[in-house]
Protein backbone atom coordinates (compact mmCIF):
# COMPACT_ATOMS: atom_id res chain seq x y z
CA UNK A 1 0.00 0.00 0.00
CA UNK A 2 2.72 2.05 0.78
CA UNK A 3 4.76 1.70 -2.30
CA UNK A 4 1.06 2.72 -4.33
CA UNK A 5 0.80 6.08 -2.68
CA UNK A 6 4.23 7.09 -3.03
CA UNK A 7 3.92 6.12 -7.27
CA UNK A 8 0.97 7.60 -7.04
CA UNK A 9 2.67 11.11 -5.46
CA UNK A 10 5.14 11.01 -8.16
CA UNK A 11 2.67 11.10 -10.74
CA UNK A 12 0.88 13.70 -8.94
CA UNK A 13 4.67 15.98 -8.68
CA UNK A 14 5.34 15.11 -12.82
CA UNK A 15 1.67 16.23 -13.66
CA UNK A 16 2.43 19.83 -11.88
CA UNK A 17 5.48 20.10 -13.29
CA UNK A 18 3.83 19.87 -16.74
CA UNK A 19 6.13 23.39 -18.77
CA UNK A 20 2.47 23.94 -20.12
CA UNK A 21 1.10 24.60 -16.72
CA UNK A 22 3.82 26.77 -14.95
CA UNK A 23 2.49 29.35 -12.34
CA UNK A 24 2.12 32.23 -13.60
CA UNK A 25 4.74 34.34 -11.77
CA UNK A 26 6.74 31.98 -12.72
CA UNK A 27 9.13 33.59 -15.29
CA UNK A 28 12.92 33.53 -16.68
CA UNK A 29 15.04 36.09 -15.82
CA UNK A 30 15.87 39.13 -18.17
CA UNK A 31 18.43 41.98 -17.23
CA UNK A 32 17.21 44.51 -14.79
CA UNK A 33 16.88 47.31 -17.83
CA UNK A 34 13.95 45.27 -18.99
CA UNK A 35 10.50 45.57 -18.29
CA UNK A 36 8.60 42.66 -17.63
CA UNK A 37 5.07 42.92 -17.89
CA UNK A 38 2.11 39.85 -18.35
CA UNK A 39 -0.92 41.22 -20.46
CA UNK A 40 -3.95 39.29 -20.75
CA UNK A 41 -4.25 39.32 -24.93
CA UNK A 42 -8.48 38.99 -26.21
CA UNK A 43 -9.65 37.15 -28.97
CA UNK A 44 -9.59 39.03 -32.07
CA UNK A 45 -10.68 36.23 -34.70
CA UNK A 46 -12.02 33.16 -32.35
CA UNK A 47 -11.18 30.66 -35.08
CA UNK A 48 -10.30 30.70 -38.49
CA UNK A 49 -10.97 28.64 -41.16
CA UNK A 50 -10.40 25.29 -40.96
CA UNK A 51 -8.19 25.27 -43.62
CA UNK A 52 -6.02 27.67 -41.94
CA UNK A 53 -5.19 25.37 -38.86
CA UNK A 54 -1.33 25.49 -39.22
CA UNK A 55 -1.10 29.15 -40.00
CA UNK A 56 1.94 31.04 -39.82
CA UNK A 57 2.76 34.90 -40.60
CA UNK A 58 0.77 37.65 -40.85
CA UNK A 59 0.07 41.25 -42.60
CA UNK A 60 -2.42 43.72 -42.91
CA UNK A 61 -2.93 45.21 -46.54
CA UNK A 62 -5.93 46.31 -48.12
CA UNK A 63 -8.08 46.30 -45.09
CA UNK A 64 -7.28 42.65 -45.59
CA UNK A 65 -5.28 40.41 -42.85
CA UNK A 66 -3.22 38.16 -45.00
CA UNK A 67 -1.73 34.47 -43.94
CA UNK A 68 -0.84 31.15 -45.10
CA UNK A 69 -0.08 27.71 -43.95
CA UNK A 70 3.62 26.52 -43.59
CA UNK A 71 5.74 23.60 -43.94
CA UNK A 72 4.16 21.53 -46.38
CA UNK A 73 1.55 23.47 -47.10
CA UNK A 74 0.17 24.87 -50.70
CA UNK A 75 1.80 27.79 -51.74
CA UNK A 76 -1.46 29.66 -51.38
CA UNK A 77 -1.88 33.44 -49.67
CA UNK A 78 -5.38 33.38 -48.06
CA UNK A 79 -7.09 36.97 -47.92
CA UNK A 80 -9.33 37.59 -44.76
CA UNK A 81 -11.98 40.06 -43.70
CA UNK A 82 -11.41 40.91 -39.57
CA UNK A 83 -14.34 38.96 -39.27
CA UNK A 84 -12.17 35.48 -40.27
CA UNK A 85 -14.39 35.26 -43.28
CA UNK A 86 -12.30 34.06 -46.31
CA UNK A 87 -11.93 36.00 -48.77
CA UNK A 88 -9.34 36.17 -51.29
CA UNK A 89 -6.87 32.85 -52.51
CA UNK A 90 -3.48 33.74 -54.18
CA UNK A 91 -1.56 30.93 -55.88
CA UNK A 92 2.17 31.45 -56.47
CA UNK A 93 3.03 29.53 -59.20
CA UNK A 94 6.01 27.25 -60.20
CA UNK A 95 7.22 27.54 -56.80
CA UNK A 96 6.16 25.68 -53.25
CA UNK A 97 5.55 25.24 -49.72
CA UNK A 98 8.85 24.12 -48.37
CA UNK A 99 8.42 25.23 -45.13
CA UNK A 100 6.89 29.11 -45.38
CA UNK A 101 7.19 31.06 -42.63
CA UNK A 102 6.61 34.38 -42.02
CA UNK A 103 5.43 37.50 -44.20
CA UNK A 104 6.28 41.34 -44.53
CA UNK A 105 5.75 44.00 -47.17
CA UNK A 106 6.94 47.68 -48.02
CA UNK A 107 5.12 50.08 -50.60
CA UNK A 108 5.48 48.01 -54.04
CA UNK A 109 6.09 44.36 -52.26
CA UNK A 110 5.22 41.22 -50.60
CA UNK A 111 7.53 38.78 -49.08
CA UNK A 112 7.22 35.47 -47.99
CA UNK A 113 9.54 33.98 -46.24
CA UNK A 114 10.11 30.12 -47.20
CA UNK A 115 13.25 29.37 -45.06
CA UNK A 116 12.18 27.26 -41.91
CA UNK A 117 15.35 24.79 -41.35
CA UNK A 118 14.63 22.64 -38.44
CA UNK A 119 17.31 20.17 -39.40
CA UNK A 120 19.81 22.53 -40.35
CA UNK A 121 20.60 20.93 -43.52
CA UNK A 122 19.03 23.39 -46.15
CA UNK A 123 20.35 25.08 -49.47
CA UNK A 124 17.20 26.16 -50.68
CA UNK A 125 16.63 29.16 -48.40
CA UNK A 126 14.31 31.47 -50.61
CA UNK A 127 12.12 34.65 -50.10
CA UNK A 128 9.40 35.31 -52.65
CA UNK A 129 7.66 38.15 -53.77
CA UNK A 130 5.57 40.08 -55.82
CA UNK A 131 4.14 43.53 -56.64
CA UNK A 132 1.06 44.80 -55.18
CA UNK A 133 -0.37 46.06 -58.16
CA UNK A 134 -0.82 42.48 -59.51
CA UNK A 135 -3.25 41.79 -57.01
CA UNK A 136 -6.87 41.82 -58.51
CA UNK A 137 -10.40 41.85 -57.10
CA UNK A 138 -10.89 37.89 -57.79
CA UNK A 139 -11.79 35.66 -55.76
CA UNK A 140 -8.87 33.51 -56.80
CA UNK A 141 -5.63 34.42 -58.59
CA UNK A 142 -2.08 33.24 -60.15
CA UNK A 143 0.80 35.22 -59.52
CA UNK A 144 4.37 34.54 -60.27
CA UNK A 145 6.55 35.49 -57.84
CA UNK A 146 10.16 36.81 -58.35
CA UNK A 147 12.54 34.99 -56.50
CA UNK A 148 15.61 36.01 -54.10
CA UNK A 149 17.80 32.81 -52.70
CA UNK A 150 20.55 33.29 -50.30
CA UNK A 151 22.51 31.49 -47.30
CA UNK A 152 23.11 33.12 -44.09
CA UNK A 153 26.80 34.81 -43.30
CA UNK A 154 29.47 32.22 -41.97
CA UNK A 155 26.93 29.24 -42.58
CA UNK A 156 28.47 25.86 -41.47
CA UNK A 157 26.22 23.02 -42.35
CA UNK A 158 26.68 20.02 -39.81
CA UNK A 159 24.60 17.74 -40.85
CA UNK A 160 21.61 16.24 -39.84
CA UNK A 161 20.79 18.69 -36.25
CA UNK A 162 17.32 18.65 -35.71
CA UNK A 163 16.44 21.67 -33.63
CA UNK A 164 19.71 22.10 -32.57
CA UNK A 165 20.86 24.56 -35.83
CA UNK A 166 21.53 28.01 -35.16
CA UNK A 167 20.37 28.68 -38.93
CA UNK A 168 16.79 28.19 -38.47
CA UNK A 169 14.54 31.07 -39.50
CA UNK A 170 10.68 31.86 -38.63
CA UNK A 171 10.55 35.86 -38.60
CA UNK A 172 10.87 38.66 -41.82
CA UNK A 173 10.44 41.84 -41.58
CA UNK A 174 11.03 44.88 -43.46
CA UNK A 175 12.60 48.38 -42.37
CA UNK A 176 14.16 51.45 -44.30
CA UNK A 177 15.12 49.18 -47.40
CA UNK A 178 16.21 46.24 -46.27
CA UNK A 179 14.80 42.71 -45.28
CA UNK A 180 15.52 41.58 -41.85
CA UNK A 181 15.76 38.26 -40.58
CA UNK A 182 15.23 36.76 -37.34
CA UNK A 183 16.33 33.62 -36.31
CA UNK A 184 15.71 30.75 -34.46
CA UNK A 185 18.59 29.42 -31.98
CA UNK A 186 17.27 25.90 -30.74
CA UNK A 187 20.49 25.94 -28.14
CA UNK A 188 21.17 29.40 -26.82
CA UNK A 189 17.67 30.50 -26.62
CA UNK A 190 18.79 33.73 -28.58
CA UNK A 191 17.89 35.25 -32.06
CA UNK A 192 20.64 36.37 -34.55
CA UNK A 193 19.39 39.16 -37.31
CA UNK A 194 20.69 39.03 -40.81
CA UNK A 195 19.87 41.61 -43.73
CA UNK A 196 18.74 41.13 -46.99
CA UNK A 197 18.33 43.66 -50.40
CA UNK A 198 14.86 43.41 -51.48
CA UNK A 199 15.93 42.39 -54.82
CA UNK A 200 15.87 39.27 -57.41
CA UNK A 201 19.03 37.00 -57.46
CA UNK A 202 21.90 35.10 -55.18
CA UNK A 203 22.57 36.84 -51.93
CA UNK A 204 24.33 36.10 -48.68
CA UNK A 205 22.52 38.00 -45.18
CA UNK A 206 24.33 39.79 -43.40
CA UNK A 207 24.83 39.27 -40.14
CA UNK A 208 24.40 42.74 -38.06
CA UNK A 209 23.25 41.54 -34.57
CA UNK A 210 22.12 39.29 -31.54
CA UNK A 211 20.01 39.32 -28.68
CA UNK A 212 19.07 36.86 -25.98
CA UNK A 213 15.18 36.02 -26.38
CA UNK A 214 15.56 34.03 -23.60
CA UNK A 215 13.36 32.05 -26.11
CA UNK A 216 12.91 30.46 -29.76
CA UNK A 217 11.26 33.54 -32.01
CA UNK A 218 8.76 32.83 -34.49
CA UNK A 219 7.77 36.23 -36.06
CA UNK A 220 8.39 39.75 -36.44
CA UNK A 221 7.33 43.04 -37.60
CA UNK A 222 7.68 46.77 -37.30
CA UNK A 223 5.40 49.41 -36.58
CA UNK A 224 3.65 51.76 -39.06
CA UNK A 225 5.79 54.75 -37.60
CA UNK A 226 8.86 52.53 -37.67
CA UNK A 227 9.44 53.44 -33.89
CA UNK A 228 8.97 49.48 -32.46
CA UNK A 229 10.04 46.34 -33.05
CA UNK A 230 7.83 43.31 -32.46
CA UNK A 231 8.96 39.81 -32.01
CA UNK A 232 6.90 36.56 -31.07
CA UNK A 233 7.73 33.39 -29.76
CA UNK A 234 7.65 30.67 -27.26
CA UNK A 235 9.96 28.94 -24.35
CA UNK A 236 9.35 26.33 -21.74
CA UNK A 237 7.36 28.79 -19.72
CA UNK A 238 5.10 29.75 -22.29
CA UNK A 239 4.35 32.58 -25.26
CA UNK A 240 6.03 35.76 -25.56
CA UNK A 241 6.44 39.17 -27.40
CA UNK A 242 9.38 41.39 -27.17
CA UNK A 243 8.84 44.94 -28.15
CA UNK A 244 12.06 47.26 -28.99
CA UNK A 245 11.61 50.86 -28.82
CA UNK A 246 13.83 53.08 -30.48
CA UNK A 247 14.72 50.80 -33.27
CA UNK A 248 17.61 51.81 -36.37
CA UNK A 249 19.39 50.10 -39.00
CA UNK A 250 22.06 50.17 -36.51
CA UNK A 251 20.31 49.53 -33.51
CA UNK A 252 17.44 46.45 -34.63
CA UNK A 253 16.97 45.86 -30.80
CA UNK A 254 16.56 49.51 -30.45
CA UNK A 255 17.03 51.10 -26.95
CA UNK A 256 14.50 49.67 -24.27
CA UNK A 257 13.04 46.27 -24.57
CA UNK A 258 9.80 44.98 -22.60
CA UNK A 259 9.27 41.01 -22.24
CA UNK A 260 5.47 40.10 -22.38
CA UNK A 261 4.27 37.19 -21.20
CA UNK A 262 0.74 36.14 -23.02
CA UNK A 263 -1.57 35.82 -20.31
CA UNK A 264 -4.30 32.87 -20.70
CA UNK A 265 -2.49 32.77 -24.39
CA UNK A 266 0.62 31.36 -22.96
CA UNK A 267 -0.10 27.51 -23.76
CA UNK A 268 -0.99 29.06 -27.53
CA UNK A 269 1.41 27.81 -30.10
CA UNK A 270 2.02 31.71 -31.36
CA UNK A 271 3.58 31.96 -34.85
CA UNK A 272 2.90 35.11 -36.75
CA UNK A 273 2.87 38.66 -35.16
CA UNK A 274 1.88 42.30 -37.01
CA UNK A 275 0.66 45.70 -36.17
CA UNK A 276 -2.54 46.45 -36.46
CA UNK A 277 -2.02 50.19 -35.63
CA UNK A 278 1.19 51.83 -34.14
CA UNK A 279 -0.67 50.94 -30.24
CA UNK A 280 -2.47 47.48 -30.95
CA UNK A 281 -0.57 44.12 -32.15
CA UNK A 282 -2.01 41.06 -33.35
CA UNK A 283 -0.59 37.62 -32.96
CA UNK A 284 -1.41 34.44 -34.76
CA UNK A 285 -1.57 30.86 -33.61
CA UNK A 286 -1.68 27.10 -34.51
CA UNK A 287 -4.60 25.00 -33.40
CA UNK A 288 -3.67 22.90 -30.39
CA UNK A 289 -4.81 20.98 -27.87
CA UNK A 290 -5.90 24.15 -25.10
CA UNK A 291 -6.33 27.00 -28.20
CA UNK A 292 -8.17 27.04 -32.01
CA UNK A 293 -6.02 28.76 -35.20
CA UNK A 294 -7.21 32.30 -34.23
CA UNK A 295 -5.79 35.65 -33.89
CA UNK A 296 -5.17 37.27 -30.62
CA UNK A 297 -4.66 41.19 -30.08
CA UNK A 298 -3.00 43.36 -27.38
CA UNK A 299 -2.60 47.41 -26.74
CA UNK A 300 1.36 48.13 -26.21
CA UNK A 301 0.46 51.96 -25.77
CA UNK A 302 0.24 52.03 -21.88
CA UNK A 303 3.11 49.30 -21.37
CA UNK A 304 6.48 49.77 -22.93
CA UNK A 305 8.26 52.34 -21.30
Amino acid sequence: MLKVLIIVLIFMKLISCNPGKEKPDQEIKVPDSVLVVRIEPVSYIRKLPKKLKENSGIIIHKKQIWTFNDSGGDPILYGLSHEGKLIKEISLEQVKNNDWEDITQDSENIYIGDFGNNFGLRKDLRIYFFNKKEINDSCFQQIKPSIITFTFENYQNKGFNLKKSDYDCEALTEFNGMLYLFTKNWISNTTSVYTLLPVTGKQTAKKTGSFNTKGLVTGADISPDKTKLALSGYNKFGSFTWIFEGITNEKPFGVTQTYCTMGKFRSAQTEGICFLNNDTILVSCERNKMHEQQLFSFNVKNITQ
